[in-house]
Order: structure tokens, then sequence, then C-alpha cells
């Protein structure tokens, strides 16, 4: 099994509705570490090291997953299910 929540370069991009950035200081900002990383540069090497029946479980918010569906259907396997 591979379970990861690579960093999706969200900071500051809509986590928080202008009005509660306003009114409660609430910032975003994830710190340095939130460059994101393509799904074409880590999907493939992680998926080299699975073994049949093996899973993968991805953290992220829908939209940061879209890439990551994309990338996992380029590379010929099937998604499985989406957990909210």
């Amino acid at each position: 099994m591979i379970l990861t929540d690579p960093p999706y370069g969200i900071s500051n991009k809509r986590n928080a509705s202008g009005v509660s950035k306003r009114y409660s200081g609430y910032s975003s900002n994830k710190g340095s570490w939130d460059v994101g990383v393509p799904a074409s540069e880590w999907v493939p090497p992680a998926v080299s090291v699975l073994r049949v029946g093996a899973i993968m479980a991805v953290f992220g918010t829908f939209g940061s997953l879209v890439p990551v569906y994309v990338e996992l259907e380029r590379l010929g396997l099937l998604f499985q299910s989406h957990i909210v």
C-alpha cells in the first residue's frame, strides 16, 4: 500500500472564502514546503513499486486529485473509489 498526501501547491488558493479571510484573519498559507509537484512526476515512480493487488491511497481535494486520476488512467490503471 502507498498512502500519500503530496504537496499540491494550494497555499492561499481558494481555501477560504473572502469573508472568512477578511473577518477572521484566516490564512491558508501552508508554508514554503507547499510547492505543487505535478502528478506526472510522482505517480509513475509510486506505481512502479506497487505489486499486484496493492492499493494507493491519495489524500487531497477533488480538484487537486483530478491530475492524479488522469495520470493513473494514462498509465492504464483503474481508479476505484473516492472517499469523502
